[in-house]
This record gives structure tokens, C-alpha cells and sequence, in this order.
């Protein structure tokens, strides 16, 4: 996924992924220099290692009654404008991005097992996405 988004200043923005119940201390953050994955009873979260993220580990809703809900997961870049680059994917296959986005112009290679995806897009033109397997 890709999300362009500015204001008139640095700003922190928020994309939240909320996820269910049965996730709670479950889910973990793995850094490195490249990116930042975090990785779900479902699958995997990779974001640049520029994004802030954060694990919301769930609150109560109501006060009368004893309800919570699973964790969210919080990115927060800043900036006046930023490209946040989220990847999903399914399963426990590591997953390595590599990302050259800038102003909004979306350039960046994933590598799952032993398949690339290269994805260029902007807003202005066709998405261009090359695939090939090792």
C-alpha cells in the first residue's frame, strides 16, 4: 500500500491497522536499518525504517462493562509531506523491502522467500509491477 499525504507544515501522521483479539501478546517488532516488521499471528507488516511504530496493546471500550479489543498497530511518520509504503503479507515468510519512494513517486522491491516484486507507480501514470522468482 501506498499513501501520499501532506499539510503545510511537519506534521506526524497515523495509519492504523487494528487487529483482533486473539492477537494480543502475540504480535512483535523487528527492526533493522532497511525496514520495520512486525510480524502477526497472521503475517507480516514491513514498513521503512523511517516510520515510528508503535504496538497499542489494547484497552477497555466501555467502563461498565469488561469488553477490550486486539492491538493496533500505529505508524507514524513525520514530515510536511511523507509517503507512507506499508506492505502485508500473508503467512510466516520473511519478508525484506527495500524503499526508494520519494514525493510521491512509489518505488520500491519486496523480497518474500524466493520471489521479487518490483512496484513503481504515481499518481499521474500506470503502476508497473515486475515479478520473477530465483
Amino acid at each position: 500500500m501506498h499513501d501520499h499525504v501532506g499539510g503545510d507544515r511537519d506534521h506526524r501522521f497515523e495509519a492504523r491497522w487494528h487487529l483482533r483479539e486473539h492477537s494480543n501478546g502475540r504480535v512483535r517488532v523487528v527492526r533493522n536499518s532497511r525496514h520495520t516488521t512486525v510480524v502477526t499471528p497472521a503475517g507480516r507488516i514491513v514498513v521503512p525504517a523511517s516510520v515510528e511504530v508503535e504496538i497499542d496493546r489494547g484497552a477497555q471500550t466501555r467502563s461498565d462493562v469488561a469488553t477490550s479489543q486486539g492491538p493496533t498497530i500505529v505508524l507514524r511518520p513525520i514530515g510536511e509531506v511523507v509517503d507512507i509504503v506499508t506492505v502485508l503479507s500473508p503467512g510466516h515468510a520473511a519478508v525484506t523491502m527495500v524503499d526508494q519512494t520519494f514525493d510521491g513517486l512509489l518505488h520500491c522491491s519486496i523480497l518474500r522467500g524466493s520471489t521479487t516484486d518490483l512496484i513503481r507507480w504515481a499518481a499521474d501514470t500506470e503502476i508497473s509491477w515486475e515479478r520473477w522468482s530465483a
